[in-house]
């Protein structure tokens, strides 16, 4: 291949879970870069995208974590996975909400014009929020983690 030179700039091993490897399942960079989100089996994981720093390990999903997207300001990020649930992370890593769906999360994605999410699951069945301070339907509250 000419014309292309790929450097490494950072890597991480996500260790195994039970002697079983784990499977990373999405990445998505912030807005402006400075982040990193992976789906990592039952995990989120939050990095500088820089230095390849792991940030948290965040826990809010019971099951393998399939699609994380940011939202488009950065403010906040999504998650969803196999529990059949979407979380709403602050871009910080603190959980901030938690909504259900009837099956499995294949994918989330926010609106790149608006504060809207959409969620999808493996059952023909989406989903799309409008994301407010004080209106978000069919939503739990989820403690800071």
């Amino acid at each position: 291949m000419s014309g292309v030179v790929s450097t490494n700039l950072w890597s991480d091993e996500v260790p195994a879970k039970n002697n079983q490897p784990v499977s990373i399942n999405d990445v998505a960079y912030s807005p402006d870069g400075s982040r990193c989100i992976v789906a990592a089996g039952p995990r989120v994981l939050l990095y500088d995208a820089n230095s390849g720093e792991l940030i948290k390990s965040l826990r809010g999903h019971e099951d393998t974590v399939y699609s994380v997207d940011f939202s488009t300001d950065g403010s906040h990020f999504a998650s969803g996975g196999a529990d059949n649930s979407v979380v709403i992370w602050k871009a910080s890593g603190q959980g901030k909400l938690k909504y259900p769906h009837s099956a499995p999360i294949q994918r989330v994605k926010y609106n790149p014009v608006s504060f809207q999410l959409a969620s999808c699951s493996d059952v023909s069945k989406a989903k799309l929020k409008k994301l407010t301070q004080l209106s978000i339907r069919d939503s739990v509250s989820l403690a800071d983690t």
